[in-house]
């Protein structure tokens, strides 16, 4: 089916005026949560910030506290989201969107854009705005990222983990074997644990430890069961088999999630591919800003090589020296785009950030991992769970693409008829926990 033609209106979008939807208890009761835990966090930086600023300092994490406290009452009270006022280069886009939403919210019932009526996607993304905004009005604060000893603690969790994976890799590309069967074993492998890596989400446990404890390699067969689709094999066909005879370089884009255990599992199937010359170069797409508890920041990159570099396990370092390597040699590339922190599903990117919109259009292949790249490649919608992926999409196809994530909200396209009543059958939070996922690939409209 052409995914340029819907045949009927496009689904509602997910909302949390909907008690049904996953939407109402994370503005309910999640993101209550997670606010917070960022004043209490900031609350225990007291000693460090008065030792690094002095009491101009600890004025500004006041001010910060006491902007987070009232947006909690904003949020608890469902009062009409407010423009932005930071000096933020993006605050004009989100303040013209919230215009758009302020003229639909109107149209349809009469009410002003708010924490329980306006789209899912965009309260959760403005939520995370505000903390943002909160923090960028301070004077000497303005770089705090609240969030950075949860996404380092939960690193530091995964060591076990990253050493078993580590030590696998390091075997791997030492391997002077380049059968193509072998490779596409590893490749097939990789894959998963790249998927399975994204259960490793923040956001989704309100901040509590989510970390990654078991060897990532013996639970992949206990965990098939759970994959709703796996077009593993189609994704090596296209990025493999078929690559034409060009002598273009083939450039893989990666659309990262969370920091921590999962941005480690994305950087093992990277460099995998790079190393047995599947791929030449790679580019990686981080968030501009703390954002959704653990997404990757290019201060999370940065922090993850060199912990990776000096750590006193010797597969683990020789991994983090290597991909600092990869950095420096031109093969890996990290590029940070405000279009990402943007209320904006993906449908919108050629209009509003063309620049990425043609960078990613050079991909051979771009991954998109994770739940929030899924709900904006979808457009958060209700979409019936057997929609085809060309339909869901749209009209947004910057070049064959595919999609690693583990279930975390009430939004699932491309399965088959009778899978999701058996998975509800099996555990009626099925989209919700991370425990069901889906590799899911288009290779054209």
């Amino acid at each position: 089916m052409n995914g340029k033609i819907l045949t009927s209106p496009l689904p509602r979008s997910l909302s949390a005026k909907f008690e049904s939807d996953f939407a109402y208890p994370t503005v309910k009761d999640r993101m209550p949560v997670i606010l917070t835990k960022v004043v209490d966090t900031i609350y225990r930086m007291k000693n460090e910030i008065l030792k690094m600023h002095g009491e101009d300092g600890v004025e500004d994490s006041k001010s910060i506290v006491g902007q987070l406290s009232r947006l909690k009452n904003e949020l608890q009270t469902n009062k009409p989201l407010s423009t932005l006022e930071d000096d933020r280069e993006d605050v004009i886009l989100w303040n013209r969107y919230l215009d758009v939403d302020r003229e639909v919210q109107v149209l349809d019932n009469g009410r002003c854009p708010s924490w329980f009526q306006s789209p899912w996607l965009y309260v959760e993304c403005y939520f995370y705005r505000r903390i943002v905004s909160a923090i960028s009005l301070s004077s000497l604060l303005k770089n705090l990222d609240p969030f950075q000893k949860q996404k380092e603690n939960a690193f530091i969790e995964s060591l076990p983990a990253i050493s078993t994976l580590a030590s696998y890799l390091n075997r791997i590309v030492s391997s002077t074997v380049t059968d193509l069967a072998k490779n596409h074993d590893i490749f097939l492998q990789l894959i998963q644990v790249a998927l399975w890596g994204n259960k490793c989400d923040l956001s989704i446990s309100a901040g509590a430890d989510n970390s990654q404890t078991s060897n990532p390699l013996t639970v992949l067969d206990s965990l098939k069961q759970h994959l709703l689709r796996d077009d593993s094999e189609r994704i090596w066909r296209h990025l493999v088999l078929d690559r034409s005879t060009s002598d273009a370089p083939v450039q893989l884009s990666i659309v990262l999630d969370n920091a921590g255990f999962e941005l480690f599992t994305d950087l093992c199937l990277a460099e995998f591919l790079v190393a047995r010359k599947l791929v030449d170069v790679v580019h990686f797409y981080a968030k501009s800003m703390p954002w959704f508890v653990s997404d990757v920041t290019l201060d999370d990159w940065n922090w993850t090589l060199e912990s990776l570099s000096a750590s006193e396990d010797r597969d683990v370092a020789d991994v983090g020296r290597r991909w600092k390597s990869r950095v420096e040699d031109g093969s890996w590339h990290l590029h940070v785009h405000p279009f990402w922190t943007l209320p904006h599903d993906f449908q919108s990117m050629n209009s509003v950030a063309p620049d990425l919109h043609r960078s990613l259009a050079e991909s051979r292949l771009i991954i998109f991992k994770g739940d929030l790249n899924y709900r904006k490649l979808f457009s958060d919608r209700k979409w019936p769970y057997t929609t085809d992926v060309s339909v869901a999409v749209q009209n947004f196809f910057p070049a064959p693409l595919c999609t690693l994530r583990t279930l975390k909200c009430d939004l699932a396209v491309g399965l088959k008829v009778g899978q999701a009543e058996k998975a509800q059958a099996e555990n009626s939070d099925w989209m919700l926990t991370g425990t069901y996922a889906v590799i899911q690939f288009l290779a054209s409209l």
